[in-house]
């Protein structure tokens, strides 16, 4: 149950970051290039 807190957190984290800098598309960018390196 601790995970699922710290990945609650870990979103919302993320969450406040995107409103804060309103610049989703570098964000979108470095989520598709992280998972594409996650894949390999």
């Amino acid at each position: 149950m601790k995970t699922r807190k710290y990945d609650q957190f870990l979103c919302l984290s993320v969450s406040l970051i995107l409103i804060m800098d309103h610049d989703l598309e570098t964000f979108l960018r470095t989520a598709l290039g992280f998972k594409s390196l996650s894949v390999g």
